[in-house]
């Protein structure tokens, strides 16, 4: 499974990658370095193009086959589902109940909810991977 990406982790790869090439004499890394700079370079210029945020102030990149997962943690990050509520137990007792687990919220179809929330993101390969990208 691949891992989500913050494009400013790129950016440190890249200017890592950079500090160790000695341009005039086009010497300093592997040729695996090179091709690894050379990728991050697209997916950075992709990203600043295509993306309403700058790569270098932060885009994140959802693995596609992560979407899902990422709705529903969205979803609960910004408090569109309310997590937990605290329920009187049968003895007076306080409870933390999951509601996400309860009607209406276990009938809630995911996949669809993902897809709507996957329409104003940038869809990228990097490294053969697919990412939704914002």
């Amino acid at each position: 499974m691949a891992n989500r990406i913050d494009s400013r982790d790129l950016y440190d790869r890249f200017h890592e990658l950079e500090r160790n090439w000695d341009y005039s004499l086009n010497t300093g890394l592997l040729e695996e370095e090179r091709t690894e700079m050379n990728e991050i370079a697209e997916i950075l210029s992709e990203l600043d193009e295509n993306c309403d945020n700058d790569a270098m102030d932060g885009i994140q990149m959802i693995p596609k086959n992560d979407w899902k997962e990422y709705a529903m943690e969205y979803a609960d990050d910004t408090g569109a589902l309310s997590g937990y509520k605290r329920e009187k137990g049968p003895w007076g007792q306080v409870e933390e109940v999951d509601i996400l687990a309860q009607w209406p919220f276990s009938h809630i179809d995911w996949n669809e909810a993902a897809r709507d929330l996957a329409e104003d993101w940038y869809e990228c390969e990097f490294r053969g991977v697919t990412y939704l990208c914002r």
